[in-house]
């Protein structure tokens, strides 16, 4: 997450590489299909929501990617990058915890209870991405994206993705 979504929202936030660019560097980046799609979907949502929600963001283009479009939006309204970053990273690792609750079945004291143990995990995290250099850009677990390749092809899916 650090070094796709996380970096890729620093590198557009920050202008280090045109938007445009880093956008097709995601499409490339995210290699699972149902991934790459909800985060197309999520995306092209929210820069709808945008214009109307937040007018200081101004009215785009937006890009495609959901972590884009989030980084984008939140910065041009002035929320500094490092609080982006990290609200980026809480929302997705509760999402995921969350998954796990119902999953598992893991419960929501555990699950708040691991939450706040990652917490800190998550600042250290957001730090660090606004000192990752551009070449770490979509090191990845390919354990994790082949197991999301096939959790396409089930049969029987609990979660969207």
């Amino acid at each position: 997450m650090c070094t796709t979504d996380a970096l890729a929202m620093r590198v557009a936030a920050t202008g280090e590489l045109p938007v445009g660019e880093v956008d097709a560097m995601l499409d490339a980046a995210v290699v699972p299909a149902q991934i790459h799609r909800a985060s197309v979907t999520m995306g092209t949502q929210l820069a709808k929501l945008v214009p109307a929600a937040l007018p200081e963001a101004g009215p785009g283009p937006w890009p495609r990617h959901y972590c884009l479009v989030f980084a984008l939006a939140a910065t041009r309204c002035g929320i500094p990058l490092s609080m982006v970053l990290h609200a980026y990273l809480a929302g997705t690792v509760s999402s995921l915890v969350q998954n796990a609750v119902r999953a598992v079945p893991l419960g929501q004291m555990a699950g708040q209870r691991i939450l706040g143990r990652l917490r800190p995990i998550m600042t250290v995290s957001a730090e660090r991405v606004l000192r990752l250099p551009l070449e770490d850009f979509g090191t990845t677990a390919p354990g994790l994206e082949v197991a999301q390749m096939r959790h396409e092809h089930l049969r029987a899916r609990m979660f969207m993705s």
